[in-house]
């Protein structure tokens, strides 16, 4: 303690000088400065202060709030309701608060340097800030102050959003965070698209500025939405002041979605704010399981935006490929001079090529080329091809037109050679006669699109169904197939009609029609639908039937309502010979048994599979036969009783005529035939005649 007394006492005069300097150096930098910053503080010279930090050549600024000194993060200026406008008084934007932190340093020597600052509930207006830029002058520094503002470290705005009318980005949630001052310098720009549900984030580092000329490193560039879409860019980066214009070259990024995953790359990007413009752009696409994987590819050439509505594109190559085990589907895709604006999408030429591999299906390929022209109208939400090529080969003229309304509306409208949808998906049951195919029906697409077709096909084939020389209308719509208008080569006859599926479930269908066929070849229709080549002819049939909650094809017996009549002429029935009562010397027994007949007529009223008073009438040189009965395709059973009468030759007996009942009765398709009481005529038989003929009858019993 004593030590200590004597030092003091022998430095007592340095530290009164040490006490003295420190409150001089107290006075300078604590009092002078909150003595200038509170008690000399002038509003108006502040707001002045500010206001001439803008270029008065190209913006009207005011502050029309208070401007007070405040403690935040040391001395600083709070602003309120900042506006800066055109030197014609149009709004740009609108500052709520706008806090500036100010360097002490230079508050010794009575001036403002701002460090630090901070806006809050800021207004911009985008039709005139895009008008503004439009001429060249938005950001142009060279006739600014900014001594103020000349040491900033770090600037952050808050609660960026678009105001007024006319708006085309609906921006809120913005934000812009700078740190650091000259090429040191780091920002992050972010906001989001209202109507579109976009996050944008835009962040660099400043490298350098020359001629206002602002160069950056890492430009990063993010759009995203939740989890289900994020769009990665990098690259460097250059902004012109002057033209208001930002330069990406070298741009590599990533496109991410919940199901794929895009590599992006581009030779350069640069936007103006009613310009832009792509070259060099390509995009691989891969997504999928590890059954069923796709791959796509896009590049284009160039894309010119213009006021971002309007958007041209010289050329767009496609490249899609989906594989599942050995399958591969490859369409390659190339349009030309590609003119977009809010009201259509036009392409001058469209080339496709595509290719199917289908090992294990019946054909193992499918290819075809279409070229032609396709447009798309976003209002109507209506794609439109035009296109002529050919399918395997088949020449092909189609007119296509695809409305994307709840579900997609189709309008088709061609002419092709050849469509064999059987090649791509095969039923093995078609191989089957109709009557047992138990097979599905291929009309699950139903529940799928809306269409309208008016096509012309030479040759058509989807499951079971063929046609050849097919002229159709048709519509889909509700779920329904309604075939207006069809005229057909079918059974080596001609079909014209109409026809009606409902899908009503999961596959299943109320189906109805009404057609004409004539000239159609039996043997051919009996083989098809029965399997049975016993009656042979060429016919006219009329049907008008519907088939209610059909599932498969045989179906079309057990639910079968309507009626169905056909008329055929100089045909035969094989295993059976009516003209063995007019010859008896004539049996052989080692011959094919079979009735020739001129003319044919049926007719038949189904109900629920069950024909219970159907008509036949068939007469030839010597017989006439008619009758009537059940037709039960249920249970495959058939009941006739049939009355034949058969001319005798010249004999002794004066017997002119027989008439032979018979009845046909069990299986449908192997029926017992047996012969009742023969009653014998004198009446002459010249030429058989139809059942409507009145013939008087001598009758001579024996």
């Amino acid at each position: 303690m004593k030590n200590l007394i004597t030092y003091l006492e022998h430095h007592e005069h340095k530290i009164r000088l040490v006490y003295w300097l420190m409150v001089i150096l107290s006075f300078v930098f604590v009092v002078l400065p909150i003595f200038f910053f509170f008690y000399l503080f002038d509003e108006d010279k502040v707001k002045q202060l500010i206001i001439e930090q803008f270029d008065s050549n190209n913006y009207h600024v005011e502050v029309v709030g208070h401007v007070a000194p405040k403690f935040w993060h040391g001395l600083s200026l709070g602003f309120e309701d900042v506006e800066v406008a055109t030197k014609s008084y149009d709004p740009l934007f609108k500052i709520k608060y706008m806090n500036c932190q100010l360097s002490w340093f230079d508050l010794v020597f009575a001036r403002y340097k701002v460090r630090r600052m901070a806006l809050n509930d800021v207004e911009i207006n985008e039709a005139n800030i895009f008008k503004k830029a439009s001429n060249g002058n938005m950001f142009n520094l060279s006739n600014t102050r900014g001594d103020v503002f000349s040491r900033i470290t770090k600037f952050d705005v808050y609660g960026i959003h678009s105001v007024g009318n006319n708006n085309l980005y609906k921006l809120s949630e913005g934000s812009i965070k700078i740190r650091g001052f000259g090429t040191r310098a780091n920002f992050e720009l972010g906001f989001k698209l209202d109507d579109k549900n976009i996050y944008t984030v835009v962040s660099g580092k400043l490298e350098d500025i020359v001629k206002n000329k602002i160069s950056f490193n890492d430009f990063q560039i993010k759009l995203y939405s939740g989890q289900s879409f994020q769009l990665k860019l990098n690259s460097t980066a250059i902004y012109d002041m002057n033209s208001a214009s930002l330069i990406l070259s070298n741009v590599k990024g990533v496109v991410n979605n919940n199901d794929y995953k895009s590599d992006v790359t581009a030779k350069e990007l640069s936007f103006k704010s009613s310009e832009a413009n792509v070259d060099g752009f390509k995009l691989n696409m891969v997504y999928g399981s590890g059954i069923v994987t796709h791959n796509f590819e896009l590049i284009i050439n160039q894309i010119f935006v213009k006021h971002y509505s309007e958007l041209s594109i010289d050329r767009i190559n496609t490249n899609y490929t989906v594989s599942y085990n050995n399958n591969k589907l490859e369409l390659n895709s190339s349009f030309r001079d590609i003119k977009y604006n809010e009201s259509a999408i036009l392409a001058g030429g469209c080339d496709n090529k595509v290719s199917l591999l289908l090992p294990n299906f019946a054909t193992s390929k499918f290819t075809g080329q279409l070229s032609g022209g396709c447009s798309y109208f976003p209002k109507q939400k209506l794609l439109d091809f035009n296109f002529t090529g050919n399918l395997n080969e088949a020449p092909l003229k189609l007119k296509m037109q695809l409305y994307d309304q709840v579900k997609p509306h189709l309008i088709l409208s061609g002419s092709m050679d050849d469509l064999d949808l059987s090649r791509i998906k095969v039923n093995k049951e078609k191989f089957l006669p109709l009557l047992y195919d138990k097979s599905r029906l291929p009309f699950d697409w139903l529940s799928l699109v809306d269409v309208d077709g008016d096509l012309v096909i030479k040759h058509f084939a989807l499951d079971r169904i063929n046609l050849n020389n097919l002229i159709t209308q048709f519509a889909v719509v509700n779920n329904t197939l309604n075939v207006n208008k069809i005229r057909a080569d079918v059974y080596k006859g001609v079909l014209n009609g109409r026809i009606k599926i409902q899908k009503i479930g999961e596959n299943e269908y109320n189906v109805s029609t009404k057609q004409v066929i004539n000239d159609i070849s039996l043997q051919d229709m009996f083989s098809d639908l029965f399997d049975v080549q016993a009656i042979s002819g060429k016919a006219n049939l009329d049907a008008d039937i519907n088939v209610p909650a059909m599932h498969s094809y045989n179906d079309l017996y057990h639910n079968l309502n309507g009626s169905i009549s056909i008329g055929a002429t100089h045909g035969a029935f094989q295993g059976v010979d009516f003209n063995l009562f007019v010859n008896p010397d004539g049996m052989n027994f080692t011959s094919k048994k079979s009735t020739d007949f001129e003319q044919l007529r049926s007719s038949f009223n189904f109900a629920n599979g069950v024909s219970k008073d159907g008509m036949i009438y068939f007469s030839s040189k010597y017989v006439i036969a008619n009758g009537n009965g059940m037709i039960d395709f249920n249970n495959i059973k058939i009941n006739y009783a049939l009355s034949i009468k058969s001319a005798l030759p010249h004999n002794d007996e004066q017997i002119n005529s027989v008439l032979i009942p018979v009845i046909v009765s069990g299986d449908l398709f192997s029926p017992k035939i047996n012969i009742k009481n023969i009653h014998l005529y004198t009446t002459d038989i010249v030429k058989p005649v139809a059942p409507k003929a009145s013939v008087k009858q001598k009758k001579k019993k024996h």
